[in-house]
């Protein structure tokens, strides 16, 4: 029995090796010397994906849904506690299947702002330095076989390809989250002149 799960775990990790080799590299939003990198929920960081194999490979564009699920992120919190980040299905108009020719050497980049498209992300984070790592996993169907072999020459890539672990500053509050926050303030603020307004007695002058 033990030789036959040896077999098994030899036999997949030798179907890894065969598969054309991507560099997965997280690009943070911000990067300031002296304080560190920040990924944000307002501002786009990107996930480059390099072909380092000796062949041409085929993935999908980002133009399409099958594009959209290949990404997703893993991030570990100073306690060790680890957070699987994915995106959410999305709604298309239009969602023809479009591939992307990734010629050997060249890069692709993935613009990634995390919105309230993500899910999974620690909630209300606000500049925690914490570790992510960008996971790019794909496993294709027969129906996407099908189209692959009747469309494209060029085979296309399956597997699992990681990035590099990278310490950062996490910030998962959106734009809208931001927006309604200083909103908040405003209206206190606002609050607080009309009361001042109807009770003058209220304000302390200097001196007394």
């Amino acid at each position: 029995m033990k030789t036959k799960i040896l077999s098994l775990f030899l036999l997949a990790v030798g179907n890894v090796a065969t598969q054309p080799m991507l560099e997965i590299k997280i690009v943070p939003h911000a990067s300031l010397e002296g304080y560190g990198t920040e990924i944000n929920g307002f501002a786009a960081s990107y996930v480059v994906v390099k072909n380092k194999s000796k062949t041409d490979l085929n993935i999908w564009s980002q133009e399409c849904s099958l594009g959209e699920k290949p990404i997703s992120f893993e991030v570990t919190d100073s306690g060790k506690k680890v957070f699987s980040v994915t995106k959410l299905p999305q709604d298309w108009d239009n969602n023809s299947p479009l591939p992307y020719l990734l010629k050997k050497d060249e890069s692709y980049v993935y613009p990634i702002l995390f919105d309230e498209k993500w899910k999974g992300f620690p909630d209300s984070w606000v500049r925690k330095k914490a570790k992510i790592r960008a996971v790019f996993r794909f496993a294709s169907s027969p129906q996407e076989e099908k189209y692959v072999n009747h469309m494209a020459k060029t085979k296309f890539w399956a597997g699992i390809a990681q990035s590099e672990e990278i310490e950062s500053f996490l910030d998962f509050r959106t734009q809208s989250q931001i927006d309604a926050l200083e909103k908040m303030k405003e209206d206190q603020l606002k609050r607080n002149e009309e009361y001042l307004k109807t009770h003058p007695k209220a304000v302390t002058k200097p001196g007394k």
